[in-house]
């Protein structure tokens, strides 16, 4: 190796190159065993070097493929609970820095009680829906949807039009709180910030939830949302909550002297599973459905 390594250091850039390949390639690689110069990639090797490496969510997808084509429970499960893993995580990251509990998770406390006070709507508000005729699309707001997942439980619901009718609903609220976890965990709901009062939208339906009692003016409130509704609006709250224990943020008592004053179409008084249910006594909840005062054809 000392006499060719001298011989090609000597000859270097000073010989021809041979026209002969074997020739050319045997002087190349000299020179490569001299420098320590690393041989040059294959073509298959360039042609591998010039691919994009696969998205994430593409290699994912491969991924469960792979494990459900091969049969086996134990790799299918596998690749669910990774998915599943990932949609926490991004639902984590998605909420509010003093709600990032990887033990309490949105969805399974504050999110609850939403979908249990939309559960509790939902009879009043499917009445309203079987007067239109079959196959009506019907644009749904939610005024303070919170969390949204009640917003997204009636959204998902009436997506496809399996139970004869479809949905578009909005969700509504002043502040941004929400904003990212609606706009990223529910791709069915839109989130809207504004004020109520200056939202000049028009809709079908408009709903509120266990809101009013933390808004000043509630008549005067719930008169903004049926200027906005065609069809009616939903509201429900707790009822007759004792003035001198109001629950932490709520600033209104809704009693029998409110529901006079705003006479509804409907008021229906019940124990909700969730808000009040575990209060001695328990607390009611009332439900009230108002006339809707838009324009039909606006």
């Amino acid at each position: 190796m000392g006499l060719l390594g001298a011989f090609a250091r000597a000859t270097a850039g000073r010989l021809p190159e041979p026209r002969d390949r074997a020739a050319l390639d045997m002087m190349r690689a000299t020179k490569r065993l001299v420098t320590g110069a690393p041989p040059p990639p294959t073509s298959q090797a360039r042609r591998r070097s010039r691919r994009k490496p696969p998205r994430p969510a593409v290699a994912m997808r491969r991924r469960i493929d792979q494990a459900f084509a091969s049969g086996r429970p134990r790799a299918q499960r596998a690749a669910a609970r990774e998915v599943h893993d990932l949609v926490a995580h991004t639902r984590l990251l998605a909420s509010p820095e003093d709600s990032r509990d990887p033990d309490r998770p949105l969805g399974k406390v504050r999110g609850v009680r939403s979908m249990q006070y939309m559960i509790e709507l939902l009879p009043h508000i499917q009445r309203l829906v079987a007067e239109q005729p079959r196959g009506t699309m019907l644009r749904v707001l939610d005024v303070g949807p919170g969390t949204g997942h009640g917003t997204a439980l009636l959204a998902e619901l009436y997506d496809s039009g399996a139970l004869g009718y479809r949905m578009k609903v909005t969700g509504l609220d002043i502040v941004d709180t929400w904003a990212t976890y609606i706009t990223t965990t529910f791709p069915n709901v839109r989130f809207v910030q504004a004020d109520a009062y200056e939202h000049d939208r028009v809709y079908d339906i408009v709903l509120s939830t266990h809101a009013i009692e933390h808004i000043p003016d509630p008549v005067r409130f719930c008169r903004r949302m049926q200027e906005m509704a065609r069809l009616g609006v939903f509201v429900s709250a707790p009822f007759n909550e004792p003035a001198d224990r109001l629950t932490q943020g709520h600033i209104n008592v809704i009693d029998d002297a409110f529901v006079a004053e705003l006479a509804p179409l409907e008021a229906h008084v019940h124990q909700s599973a969730c808000w009040g249910a575990f209060t001695t006594p328990r607390y009611d909840s009332i439900t009230l459905r108002l006339e809707g005062l838009a324009d039909p054809s606006s």
